[in-house]
């Protein structure tokens, strides 16, 4: 799709990137949970820590 001869490939690749791993990374953590890794809880506390300084927001200007 382009916008005024602008190509909006790149921009919604990046999205479904930035999307892709984020939920993979909660599933990541689920799993860990499913098969015991609660008990591990330094490392779910690093991990934690780890997702929360990637930020949350996404910005994408076209």
């Amino acid at each position: 799709m382009t916008l005024g001869g602008t190509s909006l490939m790149a921009p919604a690749q990046a999205a479904m990137g930035a999307l892709q791993s984020a939920l993979d990374t909660q599933a990541s953590l689920v799993g860990q949970l499913l098969n015991g890794g609660a008990l591990n809880t330094e490392g779910m506390i690093n991990a934690a820590l780890a997702e929360a300084g990637k930020g949350t927001k996404l910005n994408l200007t076209v």
